[in-house]
This record gives C-alpha cells, structure tokens and sequence, in this order.
C-alpha cells in the first residue's frame, strides 16, 4: 500500500504566510481603491480665471464711465496651485484696484464645506476720453475751442488729474506749455485774470439789501472769486472786495 506523505511543518507555514500576504495585498488594494474614490476633486486654475474674468467684465460695463472702454485677459497663476472644488456657488469681489493700473485683482470665496479664499489676477486696459492739444499751445495762452479735442487716452498712460469736458478748459489760462496730442491736466489751468493792477473798476456794496456803487482803483490783479483790495476813490480807503466780473468787484462785508 502507498501511504500519504505528511506535510511538514514548514510547508503549513509557507502557507499559513502565502495566505496572510494575499489578505493583506487584498486590503491594501481595497484601502488603495477606496482612497482614490474619496480623494477631493481639484478645480482648475482656468476655471477659476475664467469665472473671475467674467465677473470683472460684468462689473466694469455696470461701473465703468460712459465713452470709458476696457479690455480683459486672464493674467498669471502659479500653475502648482491646487484649489478643492467648492461644493457651493463661488462668490467674487472687486478689489481696490487702481484706476490706472494694467492690472486688477478679482478675490473669489468658497464658503463650502472646504472653504477657502484666493486672490485672481486679470490684466486690464482702460481707456478714457480726455481733453488733448490739438496743437502746441504756449504758456500764459487762453485755450480756445480750436485748441482743444477728445481723444482716447489708455488709463496708465494718464498722469495728474486729467480733464473730460471741454468746458472746463475753454478760456482758460495754460500755467505751461503743452504739447500738441497731450492730455490737458486741471493742474496746468487756471481762471483767466478779470482786473489787472491799476484796472478802474465799479464797487458794489450791498447790504439791508439796499445796493450802492462806487468807483474805485484795484492795487493787484485779480481772477473771478478772488478777493484783492481796491481804493475807493471818495474816500481814498482801501476795502476788500471780491472779483465777479471784468470791471466789477463786490465789497466783503
């Protein structure tokens, strides 16, 4: 008869331990599997620009001035940023952003269950309608209507505070020189002079309103609301008077 060999020791053991490692190679895979499943999904980078540079564009065609025009592009991220995607609706804010800056900056908010901040580039151009030479205009020169015209000027060109309205330049005085296609700046402006030294000029005195007018000499020059001292020529005292027109001044009582 043929009698069954029996197994060692050392073979139970091989596979008592054969046994264990494919348990454990089991789990492990399972752990594996079970953790990529659950692993937070990642938002792109582009996404969030591109949510972000919608917003900017939103916001500035409420907010921007009328005749103003802008451009947008999505700026710079560091491409090793990793953002959870949020569970809720992100919520962006405009910045502080210069008005003449080639660059704004959106913060959008995840209020999730994973919340987070983070601050969005965007390059910018503004560019606004302003009041430019239209030829070289000279110091002491009063700006007439022919010197002037509205062009297009982008924003981080612009220096100073610059002036929209033509009104606002027409007849006055240029402070400097200017030269032809340069933006006028209020700085560079200032109200012609109505009376000049020696001027004679009329007093008008109210009060009780009651008004009396006298004939008088200015001792300076002097631009509309200035107040300057002019000598009543009755009685040779000098009084303060307030310019209003050329020719006339209003006694400061």
């Amino acid at each position: 008869m043929l009698r069954r060999k029996r197994r060692g020791p050392c073979i139970k053991i091989v596979s008592a331990c054969l046994t264990t490692a494919l348990l454990m190679h089991a789990q492990l895979g399972w752990a594996q599997v079970s953790h990529v499943a659950t692993a937070p999904k990642i938002m792109p980078n582009a996404e969030l620009q591109t949510q972000a540079l919608a917003f900017a564009q939103e916001h500035l065609k409420i907010n921007i001035q009328e005749g103003d025009r802008f451009e947008l592009s999505t700026g710079k991220m560091d491409p090793r940023l990793k953002l959870v995607r949020c569970d809720e609706p992100l919520s962006f804010q405009m910045q502080n952003n210069s008005a003449r800056s080639n660059r704004l900056l959106v913060k959008a908010r995840c209020a999730g269950t994973k919340p987070w901040a983070m601050f969005v580039p965007l390059d910018a151009k503004i560019w606004k309608t302003v009041v430019v030479a239209l030829r070289p205009l000279n110091r002491n020169s009063t700006v007439l209507a022919d010197d002037i015209g509205i062009r297009e000027v982008a924003t981080e060109l612009l220096t100073g505070r610059y002036i929209q309205s033509p009104d606002l330049a027409i007849g006055m005085v240029l402070t400097r020189s200017i030269e032809s296609g340069r933006p006028l700046q209020a700085s560079q402006l200032v109200a012609p002079k109505l009376i000049k030294r020696g001027d004679q000029v009329v007093i008008v005195a109210t009060t009780g309103g009651i008004s009396v007018r006298m004939a008088g000499t200015a001792m300076a020059d002097g631009r509309r609301d200035e107040q300057i001292t002019v000598k009543n020529k009755s009685s040779n005292r000098l009084i303060k008077v307030r310019v209003v027109a050329p020719g006339t001044v209003q006694a400061v009582m």
